[in-house]
């Protein structure tokens, strides 16, 4: 009968176990990867500023992962069906599945404990010979397993899973197929994969706060609690901070008063976990700060298993917290049972007040057959359970798990590398490499590793650049922080933007280099600069007095004057400035940028908007607020911005004509391209459509006859004047009041010509067009029958023209290769 009622309780054990194993996988390790997350200022300014990722962790990736993890993600409640999330969602989710391993009884969580004082992962099973004879005989399942520390740095192990698909090892490689795959599609998922794999990774540093992982207890934790076959009790410290986090939906702020985030910062990534300075040997009221979170959690906590245990060889005994130097004391008429107040018998040490409960104490310590010190309550009541130890623990352990769980995140992310290129030759680039790494603060060293460029075009697709040469750099070189290097490649024509990678040894000291992470990334993302032309009138010096220099990405004209955008994110303004609408704001986190009639505005990196210049119309003063913005346009006096959600906003110029009304996209649909004239507006949806609302008195607003079921690629708006692109090449322009007859606007087509053409853009009373072979088109608005050609203006001559051009009162401006 025995041996039926454990092997009962054993399976109990086990449909449990997914949950109980440490901290609650499904609420507390993504409220804690959440929180480390958030608290960090590296990894969303990483992808923000080294990965040209403008919505950094808010940006929507797509990964249509296969049935095991769907299945992992359905254990976990982690939305299976859910193949688009955001880079924090796809972290958290990868702490959530690090429990789950698709098998009836996961067998992963055996690789999440770590010993310090043995450098052992999880071997309890032969004190208990009832776990051993009948649970292990009958479920194949031992209680044996590999070092976290292990698990996680190296990915193997020798039982049951035996490789780790998900360790930093891993990480690093998706991460570095996230820059070198061909296909953007493609890319975009290994850095979803990565940020998932990434998540796996800090689950196991986050099981380093649960005192019975770092004490080597499955047993007494997860196993000695069940009272009875029907009345399992998992491990109540880890059961009351999940409880706690699912009625708070976040770490409980009662946990974090008196913390000030800071983010711990190593050498080596094993270190994290455990720095090898604890040996059993006291350390003061509380563990050294420089310790690894094991060795804190260890010296500082009890597990039920491993109560002031007598050194008799036991895989049980640790010599902190030790018997002799906590304090028992009564805590009087502060509980109830029974409606009754209860005095209960505490003892205090190593900076926690509430260590133990003495009656916890005395039960657990005779199960284990081991001495306890004799402490009276008044009342008899005892319990594995006690809210104000499980309160005192997750008060000190969560706050300090945070700090461990950020700073190896930002352990992941300490490679950067910033580049200024030369493009003054039009054939080969020279270009500066600059080591910015820096762990949290701490410089790192390039050591040896490997620079490999790549670049990708118009279509997105990238390619290696197979020339690219890095000056004196060898398998033993060494690039100090702050230090530079130049390297040479022959410049691709139509290449949208180049990424450097370099892959190998990142540290303090390359002599120390770190044996866990051999292929850390540093990256670089940047685009061709190019020099600013412009031609036409030139009344307020906004042709001739163009910026020198050829690092501008974007160019925009207003009535009168110009701003530009540089490849460091910087704007650049001139021109007529009476209010102000050269005066550009400082910073470099710029994005995109418009000019309107007398105001300027511009998208920043976070998506937050700024306008400046003349607010007659409150171009300014309506600006929308927030942070979810993905592109903008400026018309005569009102301004339009594109939303994440592909919806659009507009403000200014009074909205006599609804010109900011926009309608809604098309269900389905969101919109990409937005265009703002005079008083009307035009945008693309994502099929293709073009939408038009505003002023129609010139016939503006009419979109031509035979535009349904035509796919279009871009709009642009002058005074009343509207332009698109079609997929086919097709120009076609209307509007100015030149009627064909009654309310019918007379249509212009410029047809396919064998020229592909990219971008389209529209001044006051002229429009232009660039094709991806670097040609510019500049033609007055067409009107009467006469063909686009007819309306030919002069445009400077031996110029290869490229990513931009934009059209003010009579004169244009764009870029040019130098």
């Amino acid at each position: 009968m025995r041996k039926q009622i454990v092997l009962l309780a054993m399976s109990l054990l086990f449909i449990c176990q997914a949950e109980c194993l440490a901290w609650g996988n499904k609420k507390t390790h993504p409220a804690l990867t959440a929180k480390a997350v958030e608290v960090s200022d590296v990894v969303d300014n990483y992808l923000k500023n080294q990965l040209d990722i403008s919505d950094g962790l808010q940006t929507q990736l797509t990964w249509n992962f296969p049935a095991d993890v769907k299945e992992r993600l359905r254990r976990g409640e982690a939305e299976p069906d859910l193949v688009t999330r955001t880079l924090s969602e796809w972290i958290k989710a990868g702490s959530v599945i690090e429990d789950e391993d698709g098998d009836k009884w996961p067998q992963r969580p055996r690789h999440h404990f770590h010993d310090p004082t043995r450098n052992a992962g999880l071997d309890n099973q032969h004190d208990h010979p009832d776990w051993n004879n009948y649970a292990c005989t009958w479920t194949g399942f031992d209680l044996t397993g590999e070092s976290t520390v292990h698990w996680a740095t190296i990915g193997t192990a020798e039982k049951k899973p035996t490789t780790n698909n998900h360790y930093w090892g891993k990480a690093r490689e998706e991460f570095y197929k996230a820059f070198t795959e061909s296909d953007e599609s493609v890319r975009e998922e290994f850095i979803a994969k990565t940020f998932l794999n990434i998540g796996h990774v800090l689950h196991l540093i986050e099981d380093m706060g649960v005192p019975a992982h770092t004490r080597n207890d499955f047993i007494e934790a997860h196993y000695r609690g069940i009272k009875s076959p029907l009345n399992f009790k998992d491990n109540p410290l880890e059961r009351h901070v999940e409880n706690e986090v699912e009625g708070a939906g976040t770490i409980p702020a009662k946990w974090l008063v008196g913390w000030s985030p800071q983010a711990k910062v190593y050498s080596k990534l094993a270190y994290y976990w455990d720095t090898n300075s604890y040996t059993g040997q006291p350390a003061g009221t509380s563990s050294p700060s420089n310790w690894g979170l094991s060795e804190q959690t260890n010296y500082q906590f009890l597990s039920q298993s491993t109560i002031f245990r007598a050194n008799d060889g036991s895989l049980y005994y640790f010599p902190q917290p030790n018997v002799n130097n906590v304090t028992g004391y009564i805590e009087p008429g502060v509980y109830l049972k029974d409606s009754a107040p209860v005095n209960y018998g505490y003892i205090s040490g190593y900076d926690v007040t509430h260590l133990a409960r003495t009656k916890f104490i005395e039960k657990y310590a005779y199960i284990a057959g081991m001495q306890y010190p004799v402490l009276t309550e008044t009342v008899v009541y005892h319990t594995t359970f006690d809210k104000a130890v499980y309160e005192d623990y997750a008060a000190i352990t969560l706050p300090r798990t945070i700090d461990y769980v950020t700073g190896l995140a930002n352990y992941f992310f300490r490679g950067r590398l910033s580049v200024e290129p030369n493009w003054a030759d039009p054939n080969i680039v020279e270009l500066t490499i600059t080591n910015d790494s820096n762990n949290s603060g701490v410089p790192q060293v390039l050591a040896g590793g490997v620079f490999e460029l790549y670049w990708d075009g118009t279509d997105g697709n990238r390619a290696e650049v197979n020339d690219f040469a890095v000056s004196g750099w060898g398998t033993e070189s060494v690039l100090d922080y702050n230090d530079t290097v130049t390297a040479t490649f022959t410049k691709e024509v139509n290449a949208a933007c180049y990424t450097l990678v370099y892959e190998g040894q990142i540290c303090e000291n390359p002599s120390e280099p770190d044996p866990c992470d051999p292929n850390a990334i540093a990256v670089a993302i940047f685009r061709p600069g190019y020099q600013i032309i412009a031609w036409g009138l030139d009344d307020h010096n906004q042709v001739s007095d163009v910026p020198d220099g050829n690092e501008f990405v974007a160019v925009a004209a207003g009535k009168w004057h110009c701003i530009a955008l540089k490849s460091d994110g910087s704007l650049a303004g001139w021109g007529y400035n009476k209010y102000g609408q050269c005066d550009v704001p400082d910073g470099n986190d710029y994005t995109a940028i418009s000019a309107g009639d007398l105001h300027s505005i511009a998208l920043k990196s976070d998506g937050a908007i700024v306008v400046w210049g003349r607010d007659n119309a409150y171009q300014i003063t309506d600006k929308p607020d927030g942070n979810d913005f993905v592109a903008v346009t400026a018309g005569m006096l009102h301004s339009l911005a594109i939303k994440k959600d592909g919806t659009i906003v507009g403000w200014g110029g009074y909205n006599s004509y609804g010109e900011c009304d926009a309608p809604p996209p098309d269900a389905g649909t969101v919109y990409i391209d937005i265009a703002a004239g005079a008083y009307h507006s035009l945008a693309l949806q994502s099929d293709g459509v073009v939408k038009a609302w505003g002023n129609n008195n010139f016939g503006q607003t009419r979109i031509y006859d035979g535009a349904a079921g035509k796919v279009h690629e871009a709009v642009a708006a002058g005074g009343n004047y509207s332009f698109l692109l079609r997929d086919d090449d097709v120009l076609i322009s209307w509007g100015g009041g030149d009627w064909l007859y009654g309310s019918m606007p007379r249509y212009h087509y410029r047809y396919a010509d064998g020229n592909d053409i990219t971008v389209i853009a529209a001044g006051l009373d002229h429009i232009m067009a660039l094709t991806s072979d670097g040609k510019a088109f500049d033609w007055d608005w067409p009107y009467g029958d006469f063909p686009f050609d007819y309306f030919d203006r002069t445009v400077p001559a031996d110029v290869v023209f490229t990513e931009d051009i934009d059209g003010g009162y009579d004169f244009s401006a764009a870029l040019r290769l130098p």
